[in-house]
């Protein structure tokens, strides 16, 4: 019977009575030659630049195919396949061609395995015969002094998905949540900040467009430091919208629209008593605008000039242009006794120089357009008479003093005091 060969390494099998005196050389091929490059054969396979490269396990035979280590050489301009036989069989490859291309070691028509320049790599022909595939796919556990990765690490793998860092970039997950992307520093003084959806590298703005928006705030517009508000917060954010208290008593009140700082609605002021012993007339002039009632009090006060139906001692008003003389509608009077005035408000009918009078004229703001005001008193004599007078007039401006005076401005003051109250 004649020899067969084995099926994936071609050693060749004596049939039974065959090789009568050469049975040896065959079968110190078989084992020194054949077996021995199988388990450790180490080959050197220049490979073709430009066309594919076949190598072989022929029967019986020397080949390179059947080598365990086959290290690759040459000089590549492109990628290049070595085409292998369909023998079931581990390779162990080396691909130290120059150029920097891949070779794919493969059956003719099938896709193989891509063999980096300059990596090794375990190969071996897949279970059905048809192509090769990597040897190894799984380690439980790996331990390198250093490691080279010709493909990016995954992230699902717990890599960055990236084979190449720019210097100084940040790496930041991209907007799918499957991988990494970097931003890049940009200009100088910029930030990595958020724009609500991703990470970017934008302009420092903390300080130099800070804006105090609505608040009546205006920001200082430095870019270091710290930021200084200057101006007043309104209303609408919870301020005042004012920067002073102004005058001393003052109130804050609201217009409907805003605040301001405005006088007490209402409010008393007592002005300085003044001596009623000499002179024809007092006057209290400085009267604040918005004056609604004034008190004038009489305490023991005396006039020289006497007679019945003589008004001793009035009242006259006035405003900027000076005391109103004229224009009067009023009258004062006591049991008896009784006269009509024009030119004053008449706190008494008529004159005793023997009397002092105690008591006060209020006047009242009646009309602030036409700066009309009326008066109303009532005043008691020391000789047990009680002097009632009212009375109206009108300004042309807006009253700002009052003259307390004597009939015709001629009799004299002889004794007490007078002052007066006012109100806004």
């Amino acid at each position: 019977m004649a020899s067969t060969y084995s099926t994936n390494l071609a050693i060749e099998l004596i049939g039974t009575g065959e090789q009568s005196g050469t049975w040896g050389t065959t079968t110190n091929t078989n084992l020194g030659t054949l077996l021995e490059q199988a388990i450790s054969g180490v080959v050197t396979q220049s490979i073709t630049d430009g066309a594919d490269t076949t190598i072989t396990i022929p029967n019986g035979a020397s080949g390179v195919a059947r080598n365990m280590y086959i290290e690759m050489t040459g000089a590549l301009t492109a990628t290049r396949n070595l085409i292998v036989p369909a023998n079931k069989k581990l390779y162990f490859i080396f691909n130290n061609t120059t150029g920097g291309f891949a070779v794919t070691v493969k059956v003719t028509g099938q896709t193989g395995v891509s063999v980096p320049s300059l990596a090794k790599m375990i190969l071996v022909m897949n279970s059905a015969g048809t192509d090769i595939v990597s040897a190894v796919s799984y380690f439980a556990a790996l331990s390198a002094g250093s490691a080279t990765l010709t493909t990016p690490l995954a992230v699902t793998s717990g890599g960055t998905g990236s084979a190449t860092v720019t210097a100084n970039n940040v790496i930041v997950g991209n907007s799918g949540g499957t991988g990494f992307t970097s931003v890049a520093p940009s200009t100088s003084g910029n930030v990595l900040t958020s724009n609500g959806t991703a990470w970017t590298s934008a302009a420092n703005t903390t300080v130099s467009s800070f804006s105090a928006g609505t608040t009546g705030f205006t920001p200082s517009t430095g870019t270091t430091g710290a930021v200084t508000l200057a101006g007043t917060l309104i209303a609408a954010n919870g301020g005042t919208g004012i920067t002073s208290a102004s005058t001393s008593g003052n109130v804050l009140t609201s217009t409907g629209s805003a605040w301001a700082s405005t006088a007490p609605a209402s409010r008393v002021t007592l002005a300085t008593a003044q001596a009623s012993t000499s002179g024809t007339s007092i006057n209290f002039t400085s009267i604040p605008a918005g004056v609604k009632r004034i008190t004038v009090m009489f305490t023991g006060v005396k006039a020289t000039d006497t007679g019945t139906g003589n008004a001793a001692i009035c009242i006259q008003i006035g405003d900027s242009g000076g005391i109103e003389t004229t224009g009067y509608a009023s009258s004062s009077n006591q049991p008896n006794f009784g006269s009509v005035v024009t030119t004053a408000f008449p706190v008494e009918p008529y004159s005793d120089p023997t009397n002092t009078l105690d008591g006060a004229m209020n006047l009242f703001l009646t009309d602030s357009s036409a700066y009309s005001w009326v008066a109303s008193g009532v005043v008691g004599s020391s000789s047990g008479g009680t002097k009632v007078s009212g009375g109206s007039k009108s300004l042309s401006a807006e009253l700002d003093r009052v003259r307390i005076t004597t009939v015709g401005g001629t009799s004299a003051f002889t004794a007490g005091s007078i002052n007066i109250q006012y109100e806004i």
